[in-house]
């Protein structure tokens, strides 16, 4: 507050508290000596050097009251100089992160996410920033990998930016994973020590053909891929990882090809949301098995063509959302699962070949159906 008054201001506050300091022992010293009422001045041989002393010592604390006050505002603005230096600091190396990524030469750009994750690190004010421009450049337009006889110009290309988006998520992940965590096959190289919890990460609409999140933890921010497309054999894998807080996984309206959707083993908290509503999934595999589900489980309007979904020795005491999914030619799995979720929602979902077998899952709690028969293609537990 004293930084952003005028020195004169300070030095006029300080004088005026002196002297009213010195004042008041000016008064007490009067009155000591009986100038202040009607008795007899008690003098000695001592008081006028008693008078010089309490005088000079007065005006010695003025002196030093605002000596201390000058170095202090003069403490504030060398503080605050340094704050505008560190700034300016962060925004040059922001911009020289910026520069390299826009670069046309692969290693310059591989470089840049380097320099851009370093100044994350380091700027805790600016880091969500430096996660935006990461992120968008890992959503940003591409091309799917060129034919075989194709030049090799393209697929040199093809390949260097596709290595450069996959650098782009293991950065990210490295950042969300608990401290001295890997992957589940350890080829992590590096354990950095500056956690990035609390981040949004949006890849809404990316290209995703690699990348392993598995073992991370989010809490209290949202990992966005609404939109997005997973090409064949690039399953969005999310192994082990867990949703805390009022965290957010969101993979609406997304398309896997072929590929599929790893939550094994992952854990959604009370307050967290998984949702999958309007997601496409096409001829692949969606593991949900061993997974602790006590939040918010969205798959509302979802379609699954040909699609393996396994929820086998899962715990589902959350809310859990199918209304109008279609599941066509398919199998859902349900062994050995504990269903006890607040509320199963199946209301229009549609099973056209899907079997979708509790019967060895166990229930302890009712299934809503929205209607009194299950729909053909779900198996129940036999009745007791």
């Amino acid at each position: 507050m004293l930084a952003r008054w005028p020195l004169w201001v300070v030095a006029l506050c300080a004088f005026l508290a002196a002297l009213a300091l010195a004042a008041g022992a000016l008064v007490a010293v009067l009155g000591w000596l009986g100038l202040l009422s009607r008795s007899a001045f008690r003098s000695s041989s001592g008081t006028a050097l008693n008078v010089v002393k309490v005088v000079l010592g007065a005006v010695a604390g003025v002196g030093a009251l605002m000596g201390l006050v000058i170095a202090y505002r003069r403490q504030l603005v060398a503080e605050s100089t340094d704050d505008r230096d560190r700034t300016r600091l962060f925004n040059e190396r922001f911009s020289a992160a910026a520069e390299q990524l826009g670069s046309d030469r692969a290693g310059v750009r591989q470089a840049g996410i380097y320099s851009m994750e370093g100044l994350a690190d380091d700027w805790p004010a600016g880091r969500q920033r430096c996660i935006d421009v990461l992120c968008a450049l890992a959503r940003r337009g591409h091309v799917l990998e060129p034919p075989p006889d194709a030049p090799i110009e393209d697929r040199l290309a093809w390949d260097d930016d596709r290595q450069f988006r996959h650098a782009i998520m293991r950065v990210v992940a490295a950042h969300l994973r608990p401290e001295g965590a890997g992957q589940a096959d350890d080829h992590v190289p590096y354990r950095p020590v500056v956690s990035w919890q609390g981040g949004n990460f949006d890849f809404t609409g990316a290209l995703v053909d690699g990348g392993d999140l598995d073992g991370i933890e989010l809490t209290d921010g949202q990992l966005v891929f609404a939109g997005a497309r997973f090409v064949a054999d690039a399953p969005l894998v999310l192994r082990g990882s867990k949703f805390l807080g009022k965290s957010l996984l969101d993979v609406r309206g997304a398309r896997f090809e072929s590929g599929g959707l790893d939550l094994s083993k992952v854990v959604v908290g009370p307050k967290a949301t998984v949702n999958c509503s309007d997601t496409l999934f096409e001829d692949g595999r969606v593991d949900i098995s061993s997974t602790i589900i006590e939040g918010w489980f969205y798959l509302c309007r979802a379609s699954f063509s040909g699609t393996e979904v396994e929820l086998s020795e899962a715990v589902l005491r959350g809310s859990i959302d199918l209304r109008e999914a279609k599941l066509t030619k398919g199998v859902v799995r349900f062994d050995d699962a504990v269903v006890e979720p607040e509320r199963f929602w199946f209301q229009g979902a549609q099973f056209k070949g899907t079997v979708m077998d509790f019967s060895k899952a166990k229930i302890v709690s009712e299934l809503d159906f929205g209607s009194a028969t299950p729909p053909t293609g779900v198996l129940l537990p036999p009745a007791p």
